[in-house]
């Protein structure tokens, strides 16, 4: 990231810190509070504060917006869609608040997505390789992505026997290189598929 934005600025922007977050979702709280049945009704305690935030963070990080929960609305009913149309409002009102105090609701990723998707000049030609991961989250499998369709060409390295395996300890990286293994052949980017063992001839992983 730090390289993207050096090439293409960035680098002068600071993600707001720990207590900035909790003071900005207090007052995205307080702001929505005649709106929020079951999340209005709750304290302004640092750790609940502190649990919202990590909610919306995750929701951000697998690429879920207001748009989306909202979008899945009429699939639900009773205290579930209350809380999806609640946590959408907060999504909003967090950006909202972000944008009255001049901050950035992005996050690092999220700037990072964005810089690659406006320079792929950037990706061109050039090799990643990703180690020590067993999954990414949603914004990250959209950064590579943007890799991919920017011209790059991507190594992930997974630790688990099989694609298909039945071994509990790698369910979690063969998940994922199947769904990386998905995202290829959607996007129409080739996909090879090796393994260090050279006896294993068959299933990939």
């Amino acid at each position: 990231a730090v390289r993207v934005f050096s090439e293409f600025g960035g680098v002068a922007e600071t993600e707001t810190d720990a207590a900035g977050r909790l003071l900005i979702m207090a007052l995205t709280v307080e702001q929505l509070r005649t709106k929020l049945k079951l999340y209005g009704s709750k304290s302004l305690k640092p750790n609940f504060l502190l649990q919202l935030s990590q909610t919306l963070e995750e929701l951000r990080s697998a690429c879920v917006s207001s748009h989306t929960l909202r979008n899945k609305l009429p699939d639900l009913s009773g205290v579930l869609a209350v809380k999806m149309e609640e946590l959408a409002l907060l999504l909003d009102g967090y950006a909202a608040v972000c944008a009255n105090l001049g901050k950035s609701s992005e996050t690092r990723l999220s700037r990072l997505l964005m810089a690659l998707a406006e320079n792929p000049v950037f990706s061109e030609g050039r090799h990643f390789h990703f180690y020590g991961f067993t999954d990414f989250n949603g914004l990250e499998l959209e950064i590579i992505r943007q890799l991919l369709e920017d011209g790059a060409e991507v190594f992930l390295y997974l630790l688990c026997d099989k694609m298909y395996t039945t071994k509990q300890q790698f369910a979690t990286a063969a998940h994922t290189a199947r769904s990386l293994y998905r995202m290829g052949q959607q996007s129409g980017i080739g996909v090879k598929v090796t393994e260090d063992d050279p006896q294993a001839e068959e299933d990939p992983f």
